[in-house]
């Protein structure tokens, strides 16, 4: 895939995995930043949980959670895309929007879901799986 020439390349997702809670993932070329929240991010731990305890970890307080197969690169992706499609820049204000996905993306409540909410707030934006 080539890069727009505005856009800069991201980076490999082992330098991704180093960016801590919080910090910016990606920058795009209208100054929005794609930041990183571990509260979302699959971990190992997750595999071998009951339902009960996967429900309590992925609540709406210790966060809803994307599968393993979404890699903070494949998320740094999507989530550039749609910040294209919506055509959000950094005089967007506040919002979300929901977008279907169409396949399993995460857990919620330890629910199996479909959709994402991309977030944007203060020309920060982060995304995260939801059931509705």
């Amino acid at each position: 895939m080539n890069e727009p020439a505005d856009e800069p390349l991201l980076p490999a997702e082992e330098a991704l995995r180093r960016v801590p809670d919080g910090g910016v993932l990606h920058t795009l070329h209208g100054g929005l930043m794609i930041v990183r929240r571990l509260k979302h991010e699959w971990n190992e731990q997750l595999d071998s949980m009951s339902p009960a305890a996967l429900a309590r970890h992925t609540d709406k307080v210790r966060g809803s959670k994307f599968l393993a197969s979404w890699t903070l690169t494949a998320y740094v992706n999507w989530t550039r895309q749609q910040v294209e499609r919506l055509d959000w820049d950094s005089s967007t204000t506040a919002g979300a929007e929901t977008v279907e996905i169409g396949s399993d993306v995460g857990y919620s409540s330890g629910r199996m879901v479909q959709k994402v909410r991309i977030v944007i707030s203060s020309r920060c934006i982060h995304a995260y799986p939801v059931p509705e």
